[in-house]
């Protein structure tokens, strides 16, 4: 149930009283000309201040944006009285849109609940907004998600029981694509490798370049610069990968090895390990940050067939190629290598 309205408060005399509308209208008062507001369901009580974010009104505590905001603390410090008022409140314009007034709101107000996948808007709220306003705990919330669903470090990437799939933030179409912009415009540079590798190997090359519609009708898009950096990219990542898997294309440098029980069996098995990732109009390239052993072709392991000694020996190459391409992958998206990459302030 919605908080009731406070009522019966008195306003100063020189106080310009604005009209509100019902949550439920956003017809503006013609017939007055007294502006009309519409007033949101975050209407506290005993709130002491209005928000005012587009023509969308909330009633909150003062001391609450205080407290969660560094930068509501210091404007309400030394806030000057307010020439509009409604029911008696100040009211403090905000230039954010009110969807985003409303999102940072709810969760001054509420709990964070870690059981749950968060939102894309939730999430982008809580980083853009509570930068904006210095409010880090939902700054610090949002970057720890981010950071645990595309981390940058192999040790906690392997840890993920699915390296592509989300488990922190809730999965819709074209969510990826926003995440990535997110990530960009934000300065989070240390996810945006992971997030990129992402894209690369959950959408076309087509997707990534005319859009891919969300559930409402619109279209998650990347700038042209970003669709250039990821064209590039992964053109970059398959010839490193290749490079990486020379060994498997030349007969007897690794397997079969020099005591290989079955050394034909093992000889088929290594032409069809290098057929790996190559089949469709392009190169896949989701398998290349897989641990061996998670490596799946047609239903199986890939190098299931080798020997014990063979599958040792091609294991061993394969997990060094892996560090190796990790170790680049920021480079090839036009950053700097992992030990040096820093999230803008």
């Amino acid at each position: 149930m919605a908080p009731r309205r406070r009522s019966g408060a008195e306003e100063p005399p020189s106080a310009k009283r604005l009209k509100v509308e019902p949550d439920d209208s956003s017809r503006a008062s013609e017939s007055t000309g007294v502006p009309s507001l519409t007033r949101s369901d975050i209407w506290m009580t005993y709130g002491d201040i209005i928000l005012q974010a587009e023509s969308i009104i909330f009633c909150v505590n003062r001391d609450i944006l205080m407290k969660k905001s560094d930068v509501f603390n210091d404007m309400l410090a030394i806030q000057q009285p307010s020439a509009e008022t409604v029911e008696g409140r100040p009211i403090l314009q905000l230039s954010d849109s009110a969807k985003d007034v409303k999102l940072l709101l709810d969760a001054f107000y509420e709990s964070f609940n870690d059981t749950m996948s968060m939102p894309f808007d939730e999430l982008s709220c809580q980083l853009r907004l509570g930068r904006k306003y210095k409010a880090r705990e939902f700054e610090g919330n949002a970057l720890d998600v981010l950071e645990s669903q595309f981390p940058h470090d192999l040790p906690t990437l392997d840890k993920m029981e699915n390296k592509l799939r989300l488990d922190w933030i809730a999965a819709a179409p074209g969510v990826h694509i926003d995440l990535l912009n997110l990530a960009y415009e934000n300065g989070v540079h240390t996810c945006i490798p992971m997030m990129a590798f992402h894209c690369l190997s959950l959408y076309s090359l087509s997707q990534l370049f005319s859009g891919t519609e969300r559930d409402d009708g619109s279209h998650a898009m990347l700038p042209e610069q970003t669709k250039l950096t990821l064209a590039l990219a992964i053109e970059a990542i398959i010839l490193f990968h290749r490079d990486n898997l020379k060994w498997l294309r030349k007969k007897g440098e690794i397997i079969p090895v020099r005591n290989c029980p079955n050394p034909a069996r093992c000889e088929r098995e290594r032409k069809d390990m290098c057929l790996i990732g190559s089949t469709g109009v392009r190169m896949n390239v989701s398998y290349m940050l897989e641990e061996w052993g998670k490596v799946q072709v047609d239903g199986g392991s890939w190098g299931n067939g080798l020997c014990a000694d063979c599958k040792k020996a091609a294991r061993a190459e394969y997990n060094a190629g892996r560090v190796r391409l990790w170790e680049k992958l920021p480079t090839f998206f036009g950053l700097s290598e992992w030990q040096n990459l820093q999230n803008a302030e």
